[in-house]
């Protein structure tokens, strides 16, 4: 169980490694201690009954007993190489040396108990007395993984606070964008659509020879503003022009008129003489 549950935590440190360096230490820093809490535990039980009857190692115990040794003295040996890193909190940093500092004594203490082996049958210490040198490191090695975690679970955190951030950021940004598009779009309505239906009506009403509706104006003084300018322009000369054709040709109409009595009656006086 321990080797599946190990191999498990490599492969969960791998796959967070990628996504975040400092996560991905403290998951390594934690599993390393569990790694040591349960090595240095494993003695205390395979050398219970040892000590019940201070019956010395065999060969077979003592590969065992050294070989877990072995593994969680280089699991202190991975913590060292952590702490060398940078990013390392001094609580972690204080934890180790306070876990290491009490398991060396603890296990000196196992090692001094094993030494007085001497087959008496008699117990080498009390059940209770080993029991409690055996748990003793348990509580300061799992505060270097509750550390750890704390810290992990601590950085997730300013991660998630720093991805809803940028994502309300995000959201701001893409707000102005929408804002600033609807402001186009009812600027350009009212800057060109709206002036363009006004000019193209009134050069409808001009073709049409329609001059009595004056051009409006579009309000603004650009190009299009010119143009409706210069409609107005051609519209009231256009008027003017047509008031003057109109006036000419009430003249006209007049004048003929007033030419045609007279000469009526001298045409009529000229035909008297002629007969």
């Amino acid at each position: 169980m321990l080797e599946t549950l190990s191999t498990a935590s490599v492969a969960v440190g791998n796959t967070v490694r990628i996504g975040d360096p400092l996560i991905a230490e403290m998951v390594q820093i934690r599993r390393t201690a569990w790694t040591i809490r349960d090595r240095y535990g494993l003695q205390c039980s395979m050398l219970r009954p040892n000590v019940d009857l201070s019956q010395p190692l065999d060969s077979a115990q003592l590969d065992s007993w050294h070989g877990n040794r072995a593994v969680y003295m280089f699991g202190w040996h991975t913590l060292d190489e952590f702490l060398l890193r940078s990013g390392v909190s001094t609580a972690v940093r204080e934890r180790v040396e306070r876990a290491r500092r009490t398991t060396e004594e603890a296990q000196a203490k196992v090692d001094a108990i094993v030494k007085r082996f001497d087959s008496s049958g008699k117990p080498a210490v009390a059940g209770a007395e080993w029991t409690t040198l055996c748990d003793g490191p348990f509580d300061s090695i799992l505060a270097i993984a509750q550390q750890a975690q704390d810290e992990a679970n601590l950085h997730a955190e300013d991660i998630r606070a720093a991805s809803f951030r940028i994502l309300l950021v995000a959201g701001i940004d893409l707000t102005s964008v929408i804002a600033f598009g609807a402001f186009a779009v009812v600027h350009v309505q009212r800057r060109l659509a709206r002036p363009m239906k006004i000019l193209t009506a009134a050069i409808a009403r001009l073709s049409r020879r329609d001059f009595d509706e004056a051009v409006p104006s579009t309000g603004s003084p650009d190009e299009l503003g010119s143009m409706a300018q210069a409609l107005e322009t051609l519209r009231t000369s256009a008027l003017e022009a047509e008031r003057l054709q109109q006036a000419m040709n009430r003249f006209t109409a007049d004048a003929s008129h007033q030419m045609r009595t007279p000469l009526t009656i001298l045409r009529t006086h000229i035909s008297v003489l002629g007969a």
